[in-house]
């Protein structure tokens, strides 16, 4: 969702500027729904951000999307949020097969964190909203809350190290 959503619209405004004979059908799903679609011959080419693809596929990186723990405003303000203080909290987060969520459970498995309440949402902007309420802390793409933390909405919260993941688009191997 996150590709489909918040990268892939410059993409097609460069694509039609130049092909406006192409007829462009676009379904954006999660990475686990496009790797089906494409195993199934149902989509030509898909734009994934998950770590794997599930199927043999060909697979090439075209960009890197930075990864942030992020709170509401109020939060921010708080202690530090160690591994303790992180346990604590609601973790709001993508669905099972989405590649933000596989991104999710790396960082935390590295992190020694155990997230002992999580609600699972399909809907980065759902995220966005619940966590600007104050409910819990995210990891979502700096791509999806630009606005919200350039307008002070949500923060980032400090992390140990920096998190990437790659963009990629994968085609059947023949």
């Amino acid at each position: 969702l996150t590709v489909g959503n918040y990268y892939l619209p410059s993409i097609i405004s460069r694509f039609t500027a130049k092909y406006r004979h192409v007829r462009l059908e676009i379904s954006i799903n999660n990475t686990a729904d496009i790797c089906r679609l494409l195993h199934a011959g149902r989509l030509d080419i898909g734009l994934i951000e998950g770590k794997q693809s599930y199927y043999a596929f060909k697979r090439v990186s075209f960009s890197s999307d930075h990864m942030l723990l992020v709170g509401s405003r109020e939060l921010g303000e708080a202690a530090n949020m160690d591994a303790k203080a992180l346990r604590e909290q609601v973790w709001i987060t993508r669905e099972q097969g989405s590649g933000t969520e596989q991104y999710l459970d790396s960082f935390i498995s590295s992190n020694h964190i155990r997230v002992e309440n999580r609600i699972e949402y399909n809907s980065n902007f759902a995220i966005k909203e619940v966590v600007k309420q104050g409910l819990g802390v995210c990891f979502l793409s700096r791509l999806v809350m630009l606005d919200e933390l350039r307008s002070g909405e949500l923060v980032e919260l400090p992390v140990r190290s920096s998190y990437t993941r790659d963009f990629s688009y994968i085609l059947p191997n023949d």
